[in-house]
C-alpha cells in the first residue's frame, strides 16, 4: 500500500548510491596501490557496472547516464590526479567510454520511444477502426456488428432475478419520406430518431440501428411492467412530428418487445420473438 512515487524515489536513491559506491571503491583501490591485481579487478568491475546499467536503463536515460557517471567519473578523476602515462591513458579510455555509452543510451532510448509511440498509435488506430466497424455512419449508434457484441456484454452483466428487455422498432411510412423528400431528409429523420431513443432510454441501454429504418434497443428491467412503461414512453416520443430542414414530418414507429428469459433462453431466440412481435404490431395497425 505504499505510494508508487515514494517507491520510485527510493529505487533511484538506492541505484545511484550503489553506482557511486562502485566508482568510489575503484578510485580508492586505485589510489591505495596495494596489490597489482586489485586495481584491475575493481576498476573493471566499476566500469562494467556503469556500461551494463547504462544499457539496462536506457528506457530512462537520466538514471542510466547518472549511474554511468557516478561509477566512472571518480576513476577518471583519481587517474588524472595521480598522473602517469598509464593512468592518463586510463582516464582517456574512461572519458571516451562515457561519451560512447551516453550516445548509445540516447540512441536506444529514442528507438524505444519511437517503438512505444508507434505501438500506442497502432493500438489507438485499431480501437478507432474497431469502433468505426461497429458504428452506424448516419446515426452514430451501434450497427449490427456492434449490437451483437454489446448484447453479449449486457447478458453477461445481467443480475440474478432481472430481465433483459429487447425493443425492435420499425419506422412507419419512412419509405414515403425518402421517396418524396429525398434521402438527405430521410437521414435527418433517422438521426433524430436515434437522438430521441438515446434520450428516453435508461442509462446503460444498448441502442443500435439494425438496418434501413429498423432500430433495436436493449436494457435491463426488473419486470414486464417496467418494460411496458418504457415501451409506451418510446412509442410516444417517436410519434411526435419531426422538424427536418423546415419540413414537418409525421413518422411514427411500430415496436415488438421480448424479454429474456421469459420469451427465450438466449439472445437469438429473444430477437426472433421481438421480430415476430414487431410483425404483429405492423399488421395490427402500426404505431403500437
Amino acid at each position: 500500500n505504499r505510494d508508487a512515487r515514494v517507491l520510485e524515489i527510493a529505487f533511484e536513491i538506492g541505484a545511484l548510491t550503489y553506482a557511486l559506491l562502485a566508482g568510489l571503491i575503484g578510485a580508492i583501490t586505485l589510489g591505495g596501490g596495494e596489490g597489482a591485481h586489485l586495481p584491475t579487478l575493481t576498476i573493471s568491475y566499476a566500469l562494467v557496472y556503469g556500461v551494463g546499467i547504462a544499457a539496462r536503463n536506457a528506457g530512462r536515460p537520466a538514471m542510466a547516464i547518472g549511474q554511468l557517471l557516478l561509477s566512472s567519473v571518480p576513476i577518471m578523476a583519481v587517474s588524472l590526479v595521480l598522473g602517469g602515462p598509464v593512468l592518463y591513458v586510463l582516464a582517456g579510455i574512461v572519458m571516451f567510454l562515457i561519451f560512447g555509452m551516453v550516445s548509445i543510451t540516447m540512441n536506444v532510448f529514442h528507438v524505444l520511444r519511437e517503438q512505444i509511440l508507434a505501438a500506442d498509435t497502432s493500438a489507438k488506430m485499431a480501437d478507432q477502426m474497431r469502433d468505426q466497424a461497429r458504428t452506424d455512419v448516419v446515426t452514430g449508434l451501434l450497427n449490427r456488428a456492434g449490437l451483437n457484441h454489446e448484447l453479449v456484454e449486457q447478458l453477461m452483466r445481467l443480475p440474478n432475478g432481472s430481465k433483459l428487455a429487447l425493443f425492435w422498432l420499425d419506422l412507419d411510412r419512412f419509405k414515403e419520406v425518402n421517396d418524396t423528400l429525398g434521402h438527405a431528409i430521410g437521414d435527418g429523420v433517422l438521426a433524430e430518431v436515434a437522438r430521441r431513443l438515446a434520450d428516453v432510454a435508461p442509462k446503460g441501454a444498448t441502442i443500435a440501428r439494425f438496418g434501413g429504418d429498423e432500430f433495436i434497443a436493449a436494457c435491463i428491467v426488473e419486470d414486464r411492467g417496467e418494460c411496458e412503461q418504457l415501451a409506451s414512453a418510446v412509442i410516444g416520443d417517436l410519434s411526435r412530428p419531426y422538424r427536418i430542414d423546415g419540413n414537418r414530418i409525421g413518422c411514427g414507429a411500430s415496436m415488438g418487445v421480448a424479454l429474456l428469459p421469459d420469451d427465450g433462453p438466449d439472445i437469438e431466440t429473444v430477437m426472433q420473438s421481438a421480430d415476430l412481435a414487431l410483425y404483429h404490431a405492423k399488421v395490427g395497425g402500426r404505431n403500437q
